[in-house]
């Protein structure tokens, strides 16, 4: 609810009139989800168990909507498996796997838009303790997730920042001073949107001398006209 206050600021008082405006929010789906990370690496030991995770993802939406996760690409075997958590699980038996590197692409949605394509790459190594340290030497990711079995790395998009930024922003221009509401729940209004009441004067002399002989008679014409 607003209130709206019309003057003409007309002298020697001004006009005024006010009424209540009802004001209504219509949530508008206007973006689409953006993941907070990308360039994804996924080192998984062949033996890791059915079942297992051995990464995460997240993509944020900035209209508040529900993110669903689906992986579109490179999982035609269905060896790999995302939930709506953006829990990433390995469904099959690595160890049968012929290949040590698979690309496998996600997107995000929120019931009516797609985020751009994620691509994770994964690679398989038969002892992950004594393999990973000696082939990966300058992997400079982000360590998201870490276990015995699978390491996950990425690297930051600053979606998470600019996320929380405009969340701050929001919940600071949408605090309300109890104390500036007036009796009907409303914010004061500024200060020169006053009453409508006639002017007072508010300083004047008590007294004042004018010499007699300082008045002239008006002229006749005025006098008559």
């Amino acid at each position: 609810m607003a209130r709206v206050r019309a003057t003409d600021w007309g002298l020697p008082f001004r006009r005024e009139s006010e009424m209540k405006l009802q004001i209504s929010l219509v949530p508008v789906n206007d973006n689409r989800p953006l993941f907070i990370y990308s360039n994804c690496v996924s080192v998984i030991d062949r033996r890791i168990s059915f079942e297992t995770e051995f990464g995460r993802v997240v993509a944020l939406d900035f209209d508040h909507d529900t993110v669903t996760y689906k992986i579109v690409h490179g999982n035609s075997d269905s060896c790999f498996a995302i939930d709506s958590s953006g829990s990433l699980r390995v469904m099959c038996d690595l160890r049968d796997f012929r290949s040590s590197k698979r690309l496998l692409n996600l997107t995000a949605g929120d019931g009516e838009y797609f985020s751009d394509v994620m691509s994770i790459k994964i690679e398989l190594r038969d002892s992950l303790r004594t393999n990973f340290n000696k082939s990966e030497p300058t992997r400079t990711g982000i360590k998201l997730y870490s276990t015995s079995h699978s390491v996950f790395e990425c690297q930051d998009t600053g979606v998470q920042e600019r996320y929380d930024r405009m969340a701050a922003l929001s919940e600071e221009n949408n605090k309300v001073d109890e104390t500036d509401l007036d009796e009907n729940r409303f914010p004061a209004l500024p200060s020169h949107y006053t009453e409508n009441t006639q002017p007072q004067f508010l300083d004047f002399p008590n007294e004042i001398r004018v010499r007699r002989n300082s008045f002239r008679p008006l002229p006749t014409s005025f006098l008559s006209g």
